[in-house]
């Protein structure tokens, strides 16, 4: 009988245009919290300080999550799950990451093609104004206030907060590439989240193979057709060599 990771590797080996839905999980080895599991930032804050109208009336919740937040996403630098994708892309086989993660490390990691449906901390938007901000620019400001210096709005960083509707654009662009998915890997996301888990509901009904990779349960493993319950920067390196070993002998030849 072919064992769960034999699974991967055939379908993997055999995709010209896998997709990766990507979430906390594939991070946490980079030293960023995921959000829900014992120890996560809503273990230690409460959820409210990621509600879009609790900003609107005290955008000051932000600021104490992002002192504890900040400075370990400026640390963070890819594991070796991050490259393991970038990996999987060299071989043509990955041909695009959908991610519910801010820190941008699929793309420190080297990654292309990164949909970021959740946003990023990177940048962010004055809610009156509508004037753009760097990170540099938004660090001054975030150190004691997110008042906007043109018009005293609110500055509200690119994350989306619970209650907020996601990028149009990224989100046009996920779906987009769901619906073009021969495969699609899930790593490190606990698929509790809307609409992001309705990706994999789309890809399951277009009959596309689905790889879960996460250490816990997910709200849709009945979906899944392989699942390995695994820590990502170890089970990834691991498929990517065997996928390789597969793939460059049929390219060679």
């Amino acid at each position: 009988m072919e064992s769960p990771v034999d699974s991967a590797v055939r379908l993997l080996s055999a995709s010209d245009y896998a997709v990766a839905l990507t979430g906390a999980g594939i991070s946490t080895d980079s030293g960023i919290p995921d959000f829900r599991s014992p120890g996560g930032l809503w273990n230690t804050f409460p959820a409210i300080f990621g509600d879009y109208h609790s900003f609107l009336t005290n955008p000051e919740q932000v600021l104490e999550l992002g002192r504890v937040l900040l400075p370990l996403l400026f640390s963070a630098v890819p594991n070796e799950g991050h490259k393991a994708m970038k990996k999987l892309e060299d071989l043509d086989i990955l041909q695009a990451i959908i991610t519910q993660n801010i820190d941008g490390l699929h793309q420190m990691a080297g990654s292309k093609t990164v949909v970021e449906i959740h946003g990023t901390y990177k940048t962010a938007t004055c809610l009156g104004c509508k004037r753009a901000f760097t990170l540099p620019e938004l660090l001054p400001l975030s150190s004691s206030s997110l008042i906007c210096p043109d018009c005293l709005g609110i500055v509200k960083p690119d994350v989306v907060m619970f209650g907020e509707p996601l990028p149009e654009e990224a989100f046009s662009q996920a779906v987009a590439l769901t619906e073009q998915a021969d495969l699609m890997i899930v790593a490190g996301s606990s698929l509790e989240v809307i609409p992001a888990s309705h990706l994999v509901t789309m890809a399951s009904r277009n009959k596309v193979p689905l790889i879960f990779i996460n250490k816990s349960q997910t709200a849709l493993d009945k979906l899944a057709d392989i699942i390995l319950r695994e820590t990502i920067s170890e089970c990834l390196p691991h498929l990517v060599a065997l996928v390789r070993k597969e793939v460059i002998p049929c390219e060679s030849q």
